[in-house]
């Protein structure tokens, strides 16, 4: 799994904090970051904690000269001073929370007794295993991305306050749902992945909690109880954050009505789907999309030259990492 490898002889640059948060003085950001195949990401460093949640794709993460693969579901913790780039990619998709030390030093007596936590930022984890989150954490993550980008491109009043909490209910949820795999378990293997794949490509049709036990191979029961111990989520919790999470997708990316996004969500009510949204983000589907939905970061190029692309009109900008 790690090959050691010729450091780049080209100089390394420096990222500084405040290129990736209009509003940094705790030092505390959250982005979207996607590297298409084959794309070229140049080694840089940095002063501050870096920790990445792969949401979608595949690479080789090179960090200190060591290679690491990762696959959806991967999580890694670069440290600040440590060198690192990104090679072999295969539509990277990358959740980055930033932060220095003293913006959870309070929380650390809390944080050492989770066993993700110390394979994360202490020196318990198995070198021959890696580290991974599931696609629930997942969905968490991403939503808590969005929140933090929200509370710095409008840093209405309590931002400061807001992005402290964020930064700790994030790493948080890392600490509890990080877990270990060996490499090779680490494409997604497990009692639960048919289950998860079958809502993921059949969200949008009627599925109930039968048909997903019989996926499972499992009696309702017994799916019901042990589904929720894994995942944290009832089935049907799970689906309904997958349907919430599509609907989300659809309202940024098309410009069809609610109505439609809900039925294309698998939704057969728009009051019920309307109801649902708004309790799951704090605003009606009409409002949320008018809103900004934290950067997506689309860097393009290698070398000294690497920009974010054109983002959408709303959408706070920054550097790529």
């Amino acid at each position: 799994m790690m090959k050691k490898i010729r450091e780049p002889s080209a100089s390394i640059p420096l990222l500084k904090f405040n290129s990736y948060a209009r509003f940094s003085p705790q030092k505390i950001s959250a982005l979207k970051v996607v590297h298409h195949t084959d794309e070229c990401v140049r080694e840089h460093t940095h002063s501050f904690y870096e920790l990445v949640a792969v949401e979608a794709g595949s690479a080789t993460h090179v960090i200190d000269g060591v290679k690491y693969l990762l696959y959806t579901g991967s999580v890694c913790l670069i440290q600040p001073g440590q060198k690192h780039y990104y090679e072999d990619i295969t539509h990277l998709s990358l959740l980055t929370f930033l932060f220095d030390i003293e913006s959870i030093q309070g929380f650390m007596e809390d944080f050492t007794l989770m066993e993700g936590f110390n394979h994360l930022f202490g020196n318990r984890h198995n070198p021959r295993k890696m580290l991974f989150v599931d696609d629930l954490t997942l969905t968490k993550l991403d939503q808590l991305v969005v929140k933090i980008a929200d509370e710095q491109a409008f840093a209405r009043p309590g931002f400061r306050t807001a992005l402290y909490i964020l930064l700790v209910e994030s790493i948080l949820l890392f600490s509890r749902q990080t877990y270990e795999l060996t490499p090779e378990k680490a494409a997604g293997a497990g009692k639960f992945a048919p289950v998860i794949s079958f809502m993921e490509e059949n969200f949008q049709h009627d599925i109930k909690l039968a048909d997903l036990a019989e996926v499972a191979g499992m009696s309702v029961t017994n799916f019901r109880r042990l589904f929720k111990n894994r995942l944290g989520e009832s089935p049907i919790q799970y689906l309904l954050i997958l349907r919430l999470a599509k609907a989300r997708e659809l309202l940024m990316t098309t410009s069809l009505s609610v109505t439609d996004i809900a039925m294309k969500a698998g939704f057969n009510d728009a009051n019920y789907f309307s109801r649902q949204f708004t309790a799951s983000t704090g605003l009606p589907p009409r409002v949320w999309r008018a809103g900004d939905h934290g950067p997506v970061h689309l860097p393009s190029g290698c070398g000294k030259n690497v920009t974010a692309q054109e983002l959408p009109s709303g959408t706070p900008s920054s550097s790529p990492a």
